[in-house]
């Protein structure tokens, strides 16, 4: 199993180009980020009313078992969601589109009103995904949560 050190460094890397990294070979895909589920416009900068998408395809599948899972981890490295998938294609080579989404929850009114802030603080920043496929890190994709976009 890959070390949590080596895992920090790669997602370090990863912010840094801005890029999505590939990190097993096995499976042949592509990862985008969207703010909508029209997939028109690929970001990479979000505000934390936003609904955020990863989008990802798949070639050339073979006909087997794959146990999708992907993790969002937020800036100080907590994670906050995790979802699975489990894919099975009939016949080969396969491509498959599968996307998976996230909206953040704003505070309680009570808390908005003491904090004046609809969102905790520690949402802001370079946050990571990480795309499993089998147990395996297949993609880690980064975005950046900000008060704005421009």
């Amino acid at each position: 199993m890959i070390s949590r050190f080596v895992l920090n460094v790669v997602a370090f890397i990863v912010l840094i180009l801005g890029a999505s990294t590939v990190m097993a070979g096995a499976v042949s895909h592509e990862v985008r980020l969207y703010h909508d589920d029209t997939f028109q416009e690929e970001q990479q900068k979000f505000i934390p009313s936003d609904t955020i998408y990863v989008l990802i395809d798949f070639f050339d599948l073979k006909k087997q078992q794959y146990a999708l899972s992907i993790e969002w981890i937020r800036p100080d490295g907590v994670l906050v969601r995790n979802d699975s998938y489990e894919l099975s294609p009939e016949s080969e080579p396969l491509s498959k589109q599968l996307y998976f989404w996230m909206q953040l929850h704003e505070k309680g009114p009570l808390s908005q009103m003491l904090s004046g802030s609809e969102f905790s603080p520690n949402v802001y920043g370079d946050w990571k995904v990480r795309i499993y496929c089998n147990g395996e890190i297949l993609s880690i994709i980064g975005f950046t949560m900000t008060d704005t976009i421009l």
